[in-house]
């Protein structure tokens, strides 16, 4: 039984442009903190791009760079996703979203994806 708590804080920085009325740059970076905020664990930089094709569906696609610092010193994962987008009925005054996602994780330790 693991007794340890360890609190964690990770903050977001997120940017959309809109280069026209169908495709849109996203920018994000996400600094995190773990054992109990005072290990500066990571940062997420990641860059992507959403295609709307109708109203109510988009999909998109990006890449992050992770440096990381770890116990056995610092790395640097690679990511990738591609997903659909899928905007559904109005519920009041909220508009849900179904989001599909595939994840792709690089890290040179485990010789491939």
């Amino acid at each position: 039984i693991v007794d340890d708590q360890d609190a964690q804080l990770w903050v977001q920085f997120n940017t959309q442009v809109a280069l026209s009325t169908r495709w849109t740059l996203l920018f994000e970076g996400q600094p995190r903190w773990n054992q109990n905020f005072t290990h500066y664990d990571q940062v997420v930089l990641r860059t992507g791009v959403n295609r709307r094709l109708t109203p109510t569906l988009q999909v998109g696609a990006a890449y992050a760079v992770v440096p990381r610092r770890t116990i056995v010193g610092s790395i640097v994962e690679h990511q990738s996703y591609q997903q659909v987008l899928v905007t559904l009925p109005r519920l009041g005054k909220w508009s849900p979203q179904v989001r599909v996602r595939e994840d792709q994780r690089f890290l040179a330790q485990w010789g491939d994806a």
